[in-house]
């Protein structure tokens, strides 16, 4: 990021807010970003003219979007920001992957209902038509697609 246009909410929560404990004030972001573009005495960046309070006027727009945004990324609460615990977006049942992956998912959906049942459970290295062995009191059972 090199130009005060490149500044977003990304920008800020990489820099800034690298973990959940981390908490700042807005003038601390301001403060942040001056650094960063490099003040000099006069309030205006040494290779270009970016003044505190354009600076000042990004952060507060990226805030605010972020804040109206259906997913944002921080937190605010007595006049701190704060990382937002993200959760993952839901799956969008049309867009499920192949039946590879679904047939995977089924067998480990048993294997784990047999593992719960006392049984031991394995699943075959390569599938010839055998996907899981499990074995009880020494009696042995195969399951086959």
């Amino acid at each position: 990021m090199n130009t005060l246009e490149d500044l977003s909410i990304e920008n800020i929560v990489n820099e800034i807010f690298t973990n959940y404990s981390i908490k700042k004030k807005k003038k601390d972001i301001v403060a942040f970003y001056c650094q960063k573009f490099q003040m000099d005495l006069f309030g205006e960046q040494e290779s270009g003219n970016i003044t505190e309070e354009q600076i000042y006027n990004k952060v507060e727009t990226v805030l605010k979007e972020d804040r109206k945004s259906q997913f944002p990324f921080l937190t605010f609460s007595n006049s701190f920001y704060r990382r937002a615990k993200r959760k993952a977006a839901p799956i969008n049942p049309t867009t499920l992957p192949d039946s590879n992956y679904l047939g995977k998912g089924g067998e480990c959906l048993v294997m784990g209902e047999l593992l719960f049942r006392g049984f031991n459970v394995n699943s075959m290295m390569v599938d010839e038509g055998i996907d899981l062995v499990a074995c009880k009191d020494n009696v042995f059972f195969l399951h086959s697609s």
